[in-house]
């Protein structure tokens, strides 16, 4: 793992000195300072892998519902970080999902497709209002099933998108896989950012790597001889 490939904490937790880069233990104080992966780029998949994931996923004990997992991101485009933290009262018999970014603070409404309701129906119906969509078999404080975290989720979609032999595919991808084939159907660059709740068209230009795309094909068709 080289350096640019890991994000150091910038002050110590416990006493709150300033962290010198690249250092893992205090200087003030001697804790050890946190470092994590820096965030991996995915990339989307193809319209025909998504029936290759979904079969590979549905197979196990909560089959169930790691393949609601996928069809639900897939068809909604949300941040793992939201979708962990949705009830069943919000999405059932719904037509509209309405929620705060935790990344942004934004606000999003968003239309929930005919085929995603009909799904939600079937997955929740012997489920109760105030539970979580997406439950583990871990209990909180006050013994109630938590939500599985998002690390969970990222080894339930990696491993069935693994066991295919699609590389670097995780939570995130199913988001840029429904903006890139949104895109692809419409040809609509500020519908898609609209839809991601990006700042600007520049953004999502850069999120679906649309100029690095056409600067490879035009470099294709120069060469020097």
């Amino acid at each position: 793992m080289s350096k640019k490939e890991i994000k150091y904490t910038k002050k110590c937790p416990k006493c709150g000195t300033p962290a010198i880069k690249g250092a893992t233990i205090c200087t003030e104080c001697g804790a050890k300072l946190r470092t994590s992966k820096g965030m991996q780029r995915v990339n989307p998949v193809k319209a025909d892998q998504i029936k290759l994931i979904r079969d590979s996923i549905r197979v196990g004990i909560r089959g169930s519902r790691n393949e609601f997992l996928f069809l639900f991101l897939m068809n909604t485009a949300l941040r793992i970080s939201d979708a962990l933290t949705l009830k069943v009262s919000m999405v059932r018999n719904k037509e509209f999902l309405e929620l705060i970014e935790q990344k942004t603070g934004k606000s999003k409404i968003f239309a929930i497709n005919g085929f995603l309701q009909q799904i939600i129906f079937e997955y929740t119906k012997d489920m109760d209002d105030n539970d979580y969509l997406f439950v583990s078999q871990k209990l909180d404080e006050n013994n109630n099933p938590k939500p599985i975290s998002r690390s969970q989720a990222w080894e339930i979609l990696s491993s069935a998108a693994k066991k295919i032999g699609i590389k670097k595919f995780a939570c995130h991808s199913a988001r840029k896989t429904y903006a890139r084939l949104i895109y692809e159907k419409t040809k609509d660059l500020s519908f898609v950012m609209r839809l991601l709740n990006h700042s600007s068209e520049k953004i999502t230009l850069r999120y679906l790597h649309l100029t690095e795309e056409a600067d490879n094909a035009r470099i294709m068709d120069f060469s020097l001889s």
